[in-house]
């Protein structure tokens, strides 16, 4: 996919998305709540022009 790369040993997509100001940066977080509602869980960093956004592997319950 691009702009994404593999992390942990090929188990996690990770990607960082800049954005022009702070309000970009928090519209595009509070729009990751959609991962929420489909069960997925990704690890966000923010800093004031840019997010990044991690989908860690899925684990399955036992």
């Amino acid at each position: 996919m691009p702009g994404w790369e593999l992390a942990e040993e090929g188990r996690a997509l990770v990607r960082t998305f800049r954005f022009k100001d702070y309000h970009r940066t928090m519209a595009f977080v509070n729009a990751l709540t959609i991962a929420h509602r489909e069960d997925h869980h990704p690890d966000l960093g923010c800093i004031t022009t840019a997010a990044s956004c991690a989908f860690p592997p899925m684990t399955s319950a036992a």
